[in-house]
């Protein structure tokens, strides 16, 4: 089955980015993939039983629901310091299982964490870079003031992540693609502390990083071309 390739294949491709640096995410990788399996054989028996009788439906992807498969891509996209091939790794993996419906719909919570992380991270390192002129002067201390509000509620990171611009606003971008997903997903729980994280992580990424792909988090402008988030409709 396609899906359950994609989804080993990027355990692997974790699990390989992450063996020096993050040998955490490579143990929980390979622990993924051997529960992948096991629900794998589960779904074919599925497959069969539904083939046998008409009274059972086919199986969908939510059988693959399980938070041993997603806890390895959390805990890559946890880390302020991930690489950029590792967080797109994380967060891509984490789209195909909203895709697929193999997501607990309480786990929404856990996604949204870690995107926070992950923008305050950007924005950190945006707001550094900022204050670093050559005098040692804080060359725009509007926007830090901004940051310092706006990341009130959000997890912070206690150092730059080392990423470069263009890393940034591709991490930045997919971080916001992402959330689209949970907000849109309609299995997954839109919980109160879900969806102020989620206004949170839109804000701050767009505060910090106002050009990035033509984001729109108002849900209007027809020239938008990044990801809307205001409606699951």
């Amino acid at each position: 089955m396609n899906f359950i390739a994609q989804v080993e294949e990027k355990l692997r491709d974790l699990g390989s980015e992450a063996r020096k640096k993050h040998p955490g995410v490579k143990e929980a990788s390979e622990r993924a993939i051997l529960t992948l399996r096991s629900l794998q054989s589960q779904y074919v028996s599925a497959v069969r039983a539904s083939s046998s009788t008409s009274s059972k439906p086919h199986p969908t992807t939510s059988l693959f629901r399980s938070q041993d498969v997603l806890r390895p891509f959390l805990l890559a996209c946890n880390y302020p310091d991930a690489s950029a091939k590792l967080l797109t790794i994380g967060l891509n993996a984490i789209q195909l299982l909203i895709d697929g419906d193999s997501i607990c719909p309480p786990d929404s919570v856990h996604i949204v964490r870690v995107l926070a992380i992950q923008a305050n991270c950007c924005c950190q390192d945006v707001t550094k870079q900022g204050s670093g002129g050559s005098d040692g002067s804080n060359s725009s201390p509007a926007k830090g003031g901004v940051m310092s509000v706006m990341t009130g509620g959000m997890s912070t990171a206690s150092s730059t992540s080392g990423r470069n611009q263009k890393e940034r606003d591709a991490i930045s971008l997919k971080v916001l693609e992402t959330l689209e997903k949970v907000i849109r997903s309609p299995s997954l729980e839109l919980t109160e502390e879900v969806l102020s994280q989620a206004f949170s992580v839109g804000f701050v990424i767009i505060a910090g990083n106002p050009p990035v792909g033509g984001l729109d988090v108002s849900g209007g402008g027809a020239a938008s071309k990044g990801p809307k988030l205001m409606s699951r409709g």
